[in-house]
């Protein structure tokens, strides 16, 4: 098992009792329980030998991440990435909407085609 190498991400212990003034290992395992498939997979699979261990796991302070928070864009930060990605959006938008002219489509052709294509007008102008 190792579980000691885990350390209890803050979400998971944020909704957890405070273990200093809770010792009822039951309102830790309801809390737990309620993490179920959203916080947390698999611990109301676990037999009761293995959920009391998780449950002194995650009571133990010693345990726990620390607090990660994300950094809060600046305003000019915010307006430039919305602007930026605006135009990423009307570049998208206009290429996908403008027609390109029949050279374009040509150019975009590989080459090995328009050879065919070449050899297949010559040979039909050819015959009589």
């Amino acid at each position: 098992c190792h579980l000691m190498c885990w350390r209890v991400p803050s979400k998971i212990w944020e909704g957890l009792p405070d273990p200093d003034t809770c010792k009822d290992d039951a309102k830790f395992e309801a809390a737990l329980s309620s993490m179920n498939e959203v916080l947390l997979c698999g611990f109301n699979q676990l037999s009761a030998e293995h959920k009391s261990i998780f449950i002194a796991h995650v009571k133990d302070k010693n345990n726990w991440a620390n607090v990660t928070r994300r950094k809060p864009l600046k305003v000019d930060d915010t307006v430039e990435a919305n602007s930026s990605k605006a135009k990423t959006n009307t570049a998208k938008a206009s290429t996908e909407t403008a027609t390109p002219s029949e050279t374009e489509n040509q150019e975009n052709i590989p080459e090995f085609v328009n050879s065919t294509s070449a050899a297949a007008d010559t040979e039909t102008k050819a015959k009589p």
